[in-house]
């Protein structure tokens, strides 16, 4: 069997390098990591193939409710992401039921309560508070919900 590592290509020249897997005993990756990777790049996660309802993904939160990762659609489709390495040998026994428990509690909320717990987040450090709305208005290109009727989707 021949094995085959992906290449990163870095620019219009064609230079670049073989990515070359890390051993599982490399702790050099932790779950924080990866949390913060996707809160800044959420379009990594591939949900465009699940449902295009839930794309462009805009990061609202990490650690709302112990949810790791808070995402949402410029529809108001709400996106829960619980990280976990593959090393990590609780990831297949416990993520399914996390995930319904952290389901359970955002259906119980009103929109105002996340926005709420969103807001104490994204405005951390700052003296004004960031609303999920004005936070998706400012990720998403040609954003043309009113607020009334973005609240009414996320519901």
């Amino acid at each position: 069997m021949v094995d085959i590592n992906p290449y990163l290509v870095s620019d219009t020249t064609a230079s670049g390098k073989a990515l070359i897997p890390i051993s599982v005993k490399d702790r050099v990756f932790q779950e924080e990591w990866l949390q913060e990777l996707l809160f800044k790049h959420p379009s990594i996660l591939p949900v465009g193939y699940m449902d295009e309802a839930y794309v462009p993904l805009v990061s609202i939160g990490r650690e709302i409710a112990s949810i790791d990762n808070l995402f949402i659609s410029p529809s108001g489709l709400l996106t829960v992401v619980e990280t976990k390495l593959w090393r990590n040998p609780e990831a297949h026994r416990t993520v399914v039921a996390q995930i319904l428990e952290y389901a359970k509690i955002l259906t119980s909320w009103t929109y105002s309560r996340l926005d709420q717990a969103v807001s104490s987040y994204l405005g951390k450090g700052t003296d004004e508070p960031i609303s999920i709305f004005r936070t998706v208005k400012e990720a998403v290109r040609n954003f043309d919900t009113s607020e009334i009727e973005f609240q009414a989707k996320t519901q």
